[in-house]
């Protein structure tokens, strides 16, 4: 799991590029998919 979120987070991150901002917004969206992954492990 953290191996595949890291790939798509490099992906995600070389796609970006050098904005700080986007950087930002793309680790803050990572984040909060996998929280909603890490919740619905639970909730099934």
């Amino acid at each position: 799991m953290a191996d595949l979120n890291t790939g798509i987070f490099s992906m995600l991150n070389n796609f970006a590029g050098q904005s700080l901002a986007v950087d930002w917004v793309i680790v803050f969206f990572a984040d909060y998919l996998a929280y909603i992954l890490f919740l619905s492990q639970f909730r099934f």
